[in-house]
């Protein structure tokens, strides 16, 4: 049985005897404050902003090929934004209701930004030990299987998703891989070289 036995001597001498010796309070806290911490290492910031960026660069490759393959704009960004709004808002505000609506277009956005940085984050492990050119293909096919997820199992539970089944939206989703692989190895690159370079 383990019996703690606490003594003066300031905070920052305060100490608890164990079976096991003798351990500072202090070293003990920082333990829990490291796994608080993890998630604000450089890595999971790059993965982070890697998925903001795509997010942003997926969805301008997804209005190019609307603008060059169809003759739906505006009318098809409108459409999706409320696909994914509904997420939240529910299935009221799906089509036929159209035309621009803000806050359909701001849960919208929120949505989509939530998760890209998700998905940014799951691709982080997968890429981080790769130089840059495995890690756009491992990218592309991240894209790829993302595709599959949202199109034929996410729409298990959000079935509407169905109507943005198409060529189209698996390019983005590829776009949306091979952009957050690119911006998370050009970022881990540039915090490398930083370490690399002598202190002044």
């Amino acid at each position: 049985m383990v019996s703690r036995i606490f003594f003066a001597g300031g905070s920052n001498n305060r100490r608890w005897l164990s079976s096991d010796g003798v351990m500072p309070l202090r070293q003990e806290a920082s333990v829990h404050a490291d796994d608080r911490s993890r998630f604000l290492q450089p890595p999971s910031i790059a993965a982070v902003c890697a998925g903001i960026a795509a997010g942003v660069l997926s969805t301008l490759a997804q209005l190019a090929l609307w603008w060059l393959f169809t003759d739906s704009l505006p009318g098809i960004l409108f459409r999706d934004a409320r696909l994914a709004a509904a997420i939240v808002m529910g299935p009221e505000v799906l089509p036929p209701a159209h035309g621009f609506d803000a806050a359909v277009m701001a849960v919208a956005t929120i949505v989509h930004f939530a998760l890209s940085i998700a998905y940014g984050l799951a691709l982080w492990p997968l890429i981080a030990t790769l130089r840059m050119r495995a890690a756009l293909v491992v990218g592309a096919a991240f894209g790829l299987a993302l595709f599959m997820l949202n199109m034929y199992g996410f729409t298990i539970v959000f079935p509407w998703f169905e109507v943005a089944r198409d060529g189209i939206t698996a390019a983005a989703h590829v776009a949306f891989g091979v952009s957050a692989a690119g911006v998370f190895k050009l970022l881990s690159a540039r915090r490398a070289d930083r370490s690399a370079r002598p202190a002044r």
